[in-house]
């Protein structure tokens, strides 16, 4: 996606109340840019992915945008409901944004807020490996990697199968769900060479930069 730097705003930014995903309807929060038509994306800018189109949340957008309007991007001290706003998070008044996390209640209380629940941040899960598992000499393993970035983080089979399906409570616009096979048992060497392997080719065909690394080499970990 390519937009010539005059069409649009980059590096803008929400904790919420703002903007929502287009598809699954699901509030957003993070980084976003603008274009001259209006339309809004998730990332910085254009090369940063996943871009993902947005768009103003419904009996929420209106008021926000009048609020937000009349307050300066460099705000004179002295006005109080700026001074209170600037110094809970001098970082978001750039960009030409207030997000309703630093507007006082007597700026919003009149406001209609869209109630749903937001989806939850993934969690670290660590596997718990069973006699079974070491009966069978191998086990299954969970991960997502997040979109724009090289981070991993192992997670349950219950969040792996919410972001697997779409699940409304996860992320999974931001998030691409793994699974693996881990070996557990065998001779040493071999064990750690199969698993090795299992993620060399899982990051080369799932295209996971950084998956091997993830690792740090420990290709025998749960090894018995």
């Amino acid at each position: 996606m390519y937009y010539p730097k005059s069409q649009i705003k980059t590096n803008l930014n929400t904790k919420g109340g703002f903007l929502r995903y287009v598809l699954s309807k699901q509030e957003y929060k993070g980084y976003y840019f603008e274009t001259s038509t209006g339309a809004y994306y998730s990332g910085k800018t254009p090369q940063d992915p996943p871009v993902l189109e947005l768009e103003l949340i419904p009996n929420n957008s209106a008021e926000y945008t009048q609020l937000t309007n009349q307050i300066s991007v460099n705000p004179t001290k002295g006005d109080p409901i700026i001074d209170e706003a600037y110094a809970s998070d001098k970082s978001d008044l750039t960009n030409n944004q207030i997000s309703f996390f630093m507007l006082p209640s007597s700026y919003i209380s009149s406001t209609k807020i869209d109630t749903t629940v937001s989806p939850l941040f993934p969690k670290q899960s660590y596997p718990v490996v069973t006699d079974n598992d070491y009966k069978l000499g191998e086990f299954q393993r969970y991960f997502l990697k997040k979109g724009n970035e090289i981070k991993f983080l192992e997670i349950s089979l219950e969040d792996y199968r919410k972001y697997v399906n779409q699940d409304k409570d996860v992320m999974f616009e931001l998030y691409t769900p793994i699974q693996i096979n881990w070996i557990l048992t065998g001779e040493e060497k071999q064990v750690y060479q199969v698993n090795q392997s299992i993620v060399a080719r899982a990051e080369r065909e799932q295209n996971l930069p950084g998956f091997t690394q993830y690792f740090r080499g420990k290709f025998t970990q749960f090894y018995k």
